[in-house]
């Protein structure tokens, strides 16, 4: 079901995609490449759902699009490399890493934040 705009706004509707349907943002597109910006529109729907975050290892990313695993390595390089996604767990190794969009991002204190505060 569509919802207009004006429904949307004035909260009388929720306006939804349809399931199975992710966006690719043509601005992305220019800045990553379309493979990139690809697993973008991907790991961003998957950042939408209840977590928040994007738990997909590369394998089930490569499944849902048709590409290699390491093709979506590199996609994932590009993409942390442009700043577009976050690595949450970049010290794990061999593991599914958790990522979240730029903005979903929340900026926290720098951790000699609350020492500095308290300083004459």
């Amino acid at each position: 079901m569509t919802y207009s705009v004006l429904d949307t706004m004035q909260g009388t509707r929720t306006a939804t995609r349809p399931k199975g349907y992710f966006l690719i943002e043509d601005a992305i597109v220019q800045r990553v490449g379309l493979t990139a910006a690809a697993v973008y529109g991907l790991v961003r729907s998957y950042c939408g759902m209840r977590y928040g975050c994007c738990y997909a290892s590369h394998e089930a990313i490569g499944r849902r699009l048709g590409l290699s695993r390491a093709t979506v390595g590199r996609a994932i390089r590009a993409l942390l490399d442009a700043g577009l996604i976050v690595d949450t767990t970049p010290w794990l190794r061999r593991k599914t890493h958790i990522y979240v969009t730029r903005d979903l991002v929340m900026e926290l204190p720098k951790p000699n934040a609350r020492a500095d505060s308290g300083a004459a």
